[in-house]
């Protein structure tokens, strides 16, 4: 089976998007479920979302929610610190990663999971307590196999990042192999973190980019009386999630040829 154009997944801008609670449960869903689907070609956009949620929810998995309000609780001195841990490196030779990268040393490496359309490594951190509610969180780095021309990549993030009151903005510019890329994330100091960008690898002698999506799925959360959440370890979550992002390097030991069949 050729890898099919991974738009198809559930975080493409072809998604209805129906909340930022949906939005994020598709991301984390990506791994277990959006490089999957294109092996039944079955699902529907709608089927998708709705796919995305139960794996999310069957994972134990708290993403944002878009109704309501969301509480960032001062959780300085906390035992949120088993959240960020220092970085270790992560061993990409051998694999269709077309970078390298580090991760909090404090999480367990989870098996990855590969499909036709791109591959994901989760990473499980330690359960940790914060005012009365336990929880963890995961880790996923995710790579699609497509493709895509500079000129592709500038049109993605701008139907990307079109909708004004959508959750996603440009975040930021990450250097990378002599390149300032542009960094999509989730708009909002109150949501978990969620960064993409299209990483540079030459094919055939010509420079394309695969999208790359690193993002934390968290269970540290609780309600208040009036329904709203309350997310624990944000800044910790974020400081996982940028661990990764800032570390990237080229991987000169892909094997993204032979595992997308280009």
């Amino acid at each position: 089976m050729q890898p099919e154009n991974d738009d198809q997944s559930p975080v493409s801008p072809e998604t209805p998007a129906t909340s930022r609670r949906t939005l994020l449960r598709a991301f984390a869903a990506a791994a277990t479920f959006g490089l999957l689907a294109g092996c039944s070609g079955s699902e529907t956009d709608d089927g998708d979302d709705d796919q995305a949620e139960t794996d999310a929810e069957s994972a134990g998995e708290t993403p944002t929610s878009g109704g309501g309000s969301n509480t960032t609780p001062d959780t300085s001195g906390s035992s949120c610190a088993g959240i960020a841990g220092d970085p270790a490196p992560f061993e990409t030779a051998g694999t269709p990663f077309v970078f390298s990268f580090e991760y909090p040393g404090t999480y367990t490496v989870a098996e990855p999971i590969a499909a036709p359309t791109g591959r994901s490594q989760p990473f499980e951190s330690p359960a940790v307590t914060v005012d009365e509610t336990t929880g963890s969180a995961t880790l996923r780095v995710t790579q699609f196999y497509t493709p895509r021309p500079a000129s592709a990549v500038e049109t993605f993030i701008n139907d990307r990042v079109g909708d004004s009151n959508g959750p996603f903005a440009v975040v930021g510019e990450q250097e990378y192999d002599g390149e300032a890329l542009s960094v999509v994330g989730t708009a909002g100091a109150d949501s978990l973190p969620l960064y993409e960008l299209h990483l540079p690898y030459a094919v055939d002698g010509t420079r394309n980019y695969f999208r790359t999506g690193i993002e934390i799925t968290s269970s540290l959360v609780e309600y208040d009386d009036e329904g709203d959440q309350i997310l624990f370890c944000l800044s910790e979550l974020d400081e996982a999630a940028t661990t990764v992002l800032d570390s990237l390097r080229p991987n000169p030991e892909t094997t993204i040829i032979d595992a997308a069949g280009l």
